[in-house]
């Protein structure tokens, strides 16, 4: 975790080296790495787009698992929730009218709220209405379930996922597929960019996003954020702009 996190602060302190001269540049050699590992895989929004689209249509013969699945991906993808925390959700966990989830028991093992956005309300509100004509999910207090009526496993999610990736055909340039987890990755680092385009403090709402995402310390969060282009060039953005006000400034 040490080496993945001084693999960010690494990156980042090369960034501002690029643009300013000052910035230094840290030893890739102080903390080592305690294994290789490929980088997550952060999805673009056509990536997205063309998974949910083909969760949509898994089977014409199985209309309620392909809402699920479908509103599953969603949901991790536009909240960042882990794949236990989706398939965790109970009936009750879910509010429909306010769009508040009850996240019980996360890996810290504390509850907490997380709103969603109004889009993905409106996915997980179709979903319910096909979730109600399911005969043997009435008594089943997980949200999402499968045709047959019981919560869904996570080695049944995942091997879904494959599936989905492997028939849309997206890999990372290592040749490593994404898995559900990739979501979570890919919310964390839209954020940013999202926040960067506003405008936003970045910095000063890190902890706020530790805190949507069930993170204890907002120190975690680094490792979900990957530097990818798209996040870089906003970042750019932003320091070009941060850098003109300041010279304006000091010139005025």
């Amino acid at each position: 975790m040490a080496g993945r996190r001084y693999l960010v602060v690494r990156h980042f302190a090369d960034f501002l080296a690029t643009f300013d001269p000052r910035a230094s540049r840290l030893d890739p050699r102080a903390v080592p790495s305690a294994r290789n590992q490929p980088p997550p895989f952060i999805f673009t929004l056509e990536e997205l787009d063309s998974l949910l689209s083909q969760a949509s249509r898994l089977s014409s013969t199985r209309r309620a698992w392909n809402r699920a699945v479908h509103a599953m991906i969603g949901l991790a993808a536009s909240s960042g929730l882990r794949r236990g925390e989706v398939l965790g959700l109970d009936q009750s966990d879910v509010d429909l009218h306010s769009g508040t989830l009850l996240v019980r028991q996360s890996k810290f093992h504390k509850d907490r709220l997380a709103p969603v956005h109004s889009s993905t309300l409106e996915v997980l509100r179709t979903y319910a209405a096909v979730r109600t004509a399911i005969p043997d999910a009435r008594a089943e207090p997980a949200f999402f379930v499968t045709s047959g009526g019981r919560r869904f496993q996570g080695l049944q999610i995942e091997r879904v996922f494959r599936q989905l990736v492997s028939s849309v055909d997206l890999h990372a340039p290592q040749g490593k597929r994404p898995t559900f987890r990739s979501l979570r990755h890919t919310f964390a680092v839209q954020r940013l960019v999202a926040w960067y385009r506003a405008g936003a403090n970045v910095q000063a709402l890190l902890p706020s996003l530790a805190t949507y995402m069930g993170h204890v310390h907002y120190t975690s969060t680094s490792y979900y954020l990957t530097a990818t282009a798209e996040l870089l060039g906003v970042a750019a953005e932003r320091l070009a702009i941060t850098a003109h006000e300041a010279s304006d400034a000091k010139n005025n």
